[in-house]
């Protein structure tokens, strides 16, 4: 987060959940607290508040954030001239998963 101070962002989750959300962030400074919550019933309701304040922003607000996200997005690649997005992409998953099994996962995410 680069410019002008933000609204606290609340992540709930395992130590490993977290990071994995930290290790995503742009290269800046933060400040974190940390709070064990096993068997404590919250005092917010975080996901209510912060459903709250993204329902609540005016257009202006929606084109800033916007803005930022795609000023923060690197530039996309080109797809070569005579090549497809399939002739890119089918075939070089880096894992073990066969073009079958991307394509399934994706179908059930959409």
């Amino acid at each position: 987060m680069t410019n002008s101070r933000r609204e606290p962002t609340v992540i709930e989750g395992t130590p490993e959940e977290i990071a994995a959300v930290v290790n995503r962030l742009p290269v800046d400074r933060y400040h974190a607290e940390i709070t064990c919550v096993t068997g404590m019933s919250p005092t917010k309701d975080y996901l209510a508040e912060a459903i709250q304040r993204a329902t609540s922003r005016t257009a202006a607000e929606i084109q800033a954030a916007r803005e930022e996200i795609f000023a923060q997005s690197p530039e996309p690649t080109p797809i070569p001239p005579g090549k497809t997005l399939d002739d890119m992409v089918m075939g070089k998953w880096p894992g073990d998963e066969s073009d079958e099994e991307i394509r399934a996962a994706l179908e059930e995410l959409s």
